[in-house]
C-alpha cells in the first residue's frame, strides 16, 4: 500500500525499524476501534512516501479494515521512532481514494492549523474538542463539543487524576444533570470528589484513549451523539467503542 504526505516524514530520523501504530474499526464490530502496528518500508523524506506491506494468507484480519467496505474515512495513528527521539508525533491520516478497490491511496496530513495539540481532549480526528458551553468561565456550565481552535478555553491541563480548564481555572466534573439515562459533564471548583476523578483506559502516551470516570459504577466519557459541535460529553458504561475515544493532556 504505497502512500504519500509531504509532512509525514519531515524533521524525523527516519530508520529501518521505523513503525506506525493505528487504530481502525473491528472486524465484527465497526463501532470500536483496534490497534493495528506496521512498519514504514521505502520511506523516502524528500518525496514524502512510503508504505506499509500486508500478508494476505488465511484469514487476513490484521489486513481486513485495508479491503473493508466499512473502511474509515480517517486514521488515528502514532509514529514510533528511536529511544532518543522519545516524542510521538500524532498523526492523523485522512484516506483519499478507494481503499475497498484496493486502490493506492494517498493520505494527507493536517497542516499547522490542524495540528495535534496536547493539551485539548478530543475526538481522535480532532474535529471537535471538549470546552464549557458558550465558553463560560462559570461553575455548573455544561461541558460541549466546539470546533477545535486551540484556544485556552479548550486546553486542560492534568493535574492528578482531574481535569483543569485552562481558561476558566475548573475542573470537569461528571456530576452534571441527568439526561435520557446518561450524567452530563460540567465544570466546578476543584476538590478531591471522585466525580471529579478520570482514568484513562491506557497508559500509552499521545494514544487514543477512553477514559473511565471514578464515580460508581464501570462509566466512561462519551461524546452525547457523536462527534457533533454542540452536543455535549456525559457518562455511559464503558464498551469501548469510537464515541468513547479521545487524544487527551498527558500532563
Amino acid at each position: 500500500m504505497h502512500l504519500s504526505s509531504p509532512d509525514f516524514l519531515r524533521d524525523l530520523d527516519v530508520f529501518p525499524t521505523a513503525w506506525i501504530r493505528v487504530w481502525v474499526p473491528a472486524l465484527d464490530d465497526p463501532g470500536t476501534l483496534k490497534q493495528r502496528g506496521y512498519t514504514l518500508v521505502d520511506p523516502d523524506p524528500s518525496a514524502g512516501t512510503f508504505a506499509l506491506e500486508f500478508a494476505r494468507t488465511g484469514t487476513p484480519r490484521a489486513a481486513a479494515w485495508r479491503t473493508s467496505t466499512v473502511s474509515p474515512s480517517a486514521i488515528p495513528a502514532t509514529c514510533h521512532l528511536r529511544e532518543e527521539q522519545s516524542m510521538r508525533r500524532r498523526l492523523f491520516l485522512a484516506v483519499l481514494g478507494s481503499i475497498a478497490a484496493l486502490a493506492t491511496s494517498v493520505l494527507a496530513f493536517p497542516g499547522p492549523a490542524l495540528a495535534a495539540n496536547p493539551d485539548q481532549i478530543s475526538n481522535p480526528m480532532q474535529t471537535t474538542c471538549l470546552q464549557p458551553q458558550n465558553a463560560s468561565i462559570s461553575p455548573g456550565v455544561l461541558i460541549v463539543q466546539a470546533a477545535c481552535d486551540g484556544s485556552p478555553i479548550q486546553r486542560w491541563t492534568r493535574s492528578g487524576p482531574a481535569y483543569v480548564n485552562n481558561g476558566s481555572g475548573l475542573c470537569l466534573n461528571a456530576a452534571g444533570p441527568a439526561i435520557v439515562g446518561h450524567i452530563q459533564t460540567i465544570q466546578s471548583p476543584c476538590n478531591t470528589s471522585s466525580s471529579q476523578s478520570w482514568v484513562p483506559t491506557t497508559s500509552v502516551p499521545g494514544a487514543v484513549t477512553g477514559v473511565k470516570s471514578q464515580l460508581s459504577g464501570n462509566r466512561c466519557l462519551e461524546r452525547a451523539g457523536g462527534a457533533w459541535i454542540g452536543n455535549g460529553a456525559w457518562l455511559s458504561p464503558c464498551n469501548g467503542t469510537l464515541d468513547q475515544q479521545w487524544l487527551i493532556p498527558s500532563s
